[in-house]
């Protein structure tokens, strides 16, 4: 988003499509979403505390929701349309990426060093602990490949074709996934 012509090539964009008005729409929300990253980073240092972000970000994705239900007719659809199947493919190589190389240094910098002093805060994973976790990642990592999969045949056809029902399920999906997700990591304060 932030460097325009380089996302017009990954998508396939025709060029009018990424005239002034789209430009400075990308770069709006580009630095709401670096800024929400940052507000989410902090309330997850405290989330107990910090819990207001949940409820304000449960509000920015209501009316995000809303918007695009009002904007169902824009001309920029196609390109909405395929910045989602860009991020399902994303999701297919990252849960591939977490399936087969969950142990790997990157992963370690992602997610352990993350995760891990939750579970042992003395730092000291237990063989049989990294053993579980490169299992769960394993099936983790199959879990969003299939969920990207899913995502993807559903923004390339349905979606596409601006089928209500589509539109309702990725809503309703995510939402759901987002409250389960969340109140999973606040009962184990494990937070990614």
């Amino acid at each position: 988003m932030i460097f325009p012509p380089i996302l017009q090539k990954a998508l396939r964009l025709p060029p009018e499509e990424m005239g002034v008005e789209t430009r400075a729409a990308l770069g709006m929300a580009a630095s709401l979403m670096l800024g929400w990253t940052c507000l989410l980073l902090w309330a997850s240092v405290k989330p107990i505390e910090r819990r207001g972000v949940l409820i304000l970000t449960v509000i920015l994705l209501v009316q995000l929701f809303q918007l695009a239900q009002r904007r169902r007719g824009m001309k920029h659809f196609n390109f909405w349309q395929k910045w989602l199947l860009f991020i399902s493919l994303y999701l297919v190589l990252f849960g591939l990426v977490l399936a087969f190389w969950g142990q790997s240094s990157l992963m370690n910098f992602v997610f352990n060093n993350q995760i891990d002093p939750v579970f042992w805060p003395e730092g000291n994973v237990p063989e049989n602990g990294a053993t579980f976790q490169a299992w769960i990642y394993g099936v983790l990592g199959a879990t969003v490949t299939g969920w990207g999969i899913f995502m993807a045949f559903l923004t390339q056809y349905p979606f596409k074709a601006r089928e209500k029902w589509a539109w309702n399920c990725f809503a309703v999906g995510l939402t759901v996934w987002y409250i389960a997700d969340t109140a999973v990591s606040a009962r184990y304060q494990g937070y990614v």
